[in-house]
């Protein structure tokens, strides 16, 4: 018997994300989480932060779609970072990396999806407090209650100049829709769609999706693929 098989996403969430799930079965975090919540100290991100990520794109996706729709893993986690560096340009930043509690305790094959080797987050001055805009959980966290839930080892810290001059940044370029691969949309958009019942983030990419279509004239995408495979097709006979 296949032990794993049998264990791998046995973990069922509906409307959760795996970092609050995880935080759930500790009572003390529970509490600690709660109170924080009751208190403003953790937050969605700010209606600011979500605005510029509805201007900006990433592959196929607006940076909105792209930063909540898929869970934060080892794959992603370095590029919805930078994409997060864009939009926090006006901030006085630093990006931390480091292994938390999440990286070191959660089983992730327990969820059915994708580990998280390190873990990487922004630290932001605003005002008199450091907020924390921590890339897994996808919520804005006060800098003294993140470290009490997630008790970082921290490995590197980068700063914003260094982000900033960075040789590369002036060819990173978010703000238009590259379209090459649109077609690819017209299976992926239902596919969101269906999922978005049981989504964590249901309330931010229900109206986002909707938005997006209309902004990539979504329409014409799907016209226009049908009008190349009639035409593929009429030329095979």
């Amino acid at each position: 018997m296949d032990i794993g098989k049998d264990l791998y996403g046995s973990i069922k969430l509906n409307g959760e994300t795996v970092f609050y799930h995880n935080i759930s079965q500790d009572k003390v975090k529970l509490e600690l989480y709660n109170q924080a919540v009751a208190e403003g100290k953790i937050t969605d991100f700010d209606q600011t932060v979500l605005t510029r990520l509805r201007k900006l794109y990433y592959g196929l996706y607006s940076g909105l779609i792209y930063m909540y729709y898929e869970p934060t893993n080892f794959n992603n986690i370095g590029n919805k970072a930078e994409l997060m560096t864009h939009v926090l340009e006006d901030k006085s930043y630093q990006l931390v990396h480091g292994e938390t509690d999440s990286t070191r305790n959660i089983p992730f094959f327990m969820y059915g999806v994708e580990h998280l080797d390190f873990n990487s987050w922004i630290e932001v001055q605003e005002g008199q407090k450091i907020w924390v805009y921590d890339l897994f959980s996808m919520l804005k966290i006060e800098k003294g209650v993140y470290y009490k839930l997630e008790n970082p080892n921290i490995t590197q810290v980068i700063s914003k100049s260094s982000i900033m001059s960075h040789p590369g940044r002036d060819r990173e370029d978010y703000s238009f829709y590259h379209d090459g691969m649109n077609f690819m949309l017209i299976d992926i958009f239902p596919r969101m769609e269906k999922s978005l019942s049981t989504h964590p983030f249901a309330k931010i990419l229900a109206p986002e999706i909707t938005r997006y279509k209309k902004d990539i004239d979504f329409d014409s995408i799907i016209s226009d693929t049908h009008e190349i495979l009639e035409e593929t097709q009429k030329k095979s006979h």
